[in-house]
Formats: C-alpha cells, sequence, structure tokens
C-alpha cells in the first residue's frame, strides 16, 4: 500500500474498494486518464488525496539504510582495508502514484558481519565510509575499549 493512503490496513481498503466498484467510481492514471474501478485490481489502486490512483509498476528492489530507502546501483569499483563495499544509489520517494527514484546522487556502502550486514550513506564514498566506521564503532566500542585497555596494560 502507498503511505500516503487514506487506508492503514488491507481490510479498511477492501471495504472501501467493494464500495467504489458497486458506486461505478473511477480510478485516476498519472496520465490523468479515468478508469472504472470494476476494470482495476485492488492491488492496483489506492485512495490518496481524496481520489483513487493507479499505482506505477515500481520493479526496483528496495533497500533500508538507517532512516532512508534507496534503489542500489552497480558496485564501485573500489578495495580498501576496510572491505566494505560501496554502491551507486538514488532516494526512493513517493507520491500518490506510488514509489519513484531520484537521481543516483547517492553512495551506500555496507559491510557483512556475522549479524548480518550493516549500512550508510552519504552524498560521497568518504562520508558513507565516515558514516559505516562510525556505526561501527558505536556497536563495538566496549570490545574496542577492552583490547585497549589489554594493549596498554590497564586494569579495572
Amino acid at each position: 500500500m502507498n503511505s500516503l493512503s487514506q487506508f492503514r490496513t488491507l481490510d479498511e481498503k477492501r471495504v472501501a474498494f467493494r464500495n467504489a466498484v458497486a458506486a461505478n467510481e473511477f480510478a485516476h492514471c498519472e496520465t490523468g486518464v479515468p478508469i472504472p474501478m470494476r476494470n482495476v485490481n485492488i492491488n492496483d489502486v489506492d485512495f490518496v488525496g481524496g481520489l483513487w490512483r493507479i499505482q506505477r509498476i515500481f520493479p526496483y528492489t528496495v533497500q533500508q539504510v538507517r532512516d532512508k530507502r534507496f534503489v542500489l546501483f552497480d558496485q564501485i569499483e573500489r578495495t580498501e582495508k576496510n572491505l566494505f563495499v560501496y554502491y551507486r544509489a538514488a532516494s526512493v520517494y513517493e507520491n500518490c502514484y506510488g514509489p519513484i527514484i531520484g537521481a543516483p546522487s547517492h553512495v551506500v556502502a555496507r559491510y557483512d558481519t556475522d549479524n548480518g550486514p550493516m549500512w550508510a550513506y552519504g552524498d560521497t564514498i568518504e562520508a558513507a565510509r565516515a558514516f559505516l566506521g562510525i556505526a561501527l564503532f558505536d556497536k563495538h566500542i566496549d570490545l574496542i575499549h577492552a583490547a585497549e585497555r589489554r594493549q596498554i596494560g590497564y586494569s579495572r
């Protein structure tokens, strides 16, 4: 469902959809062409901004990276000692006709751990690397401090 939808549950949407079909209402395409509701599938429409709207087909896989959604494109060839993997990425937005992507103007960094991948993003490789490094540090700060204390002979 579109995050801008009036309906919060699929059950709410089903009831309204049946009522709209029975009332001979129309769904609107992005081009403005109205299509009778009886000719559309419930999965292809949503009620946004007071109108039933045909949702665009979105053929991409979305990756959630912290607080943003991205479509990842090609991997950026880069070898570093930190083993981070970088991708060109585009932000995913949503309007009344469904998800849409912007220009691939971001870099997403991934680091695979035993507990699954960690992700970060930035406008450049350097920014993505810095944010991922900070996230790794924050997650493993106790291990890092313990190793440093052992190295300098500090005991508590």
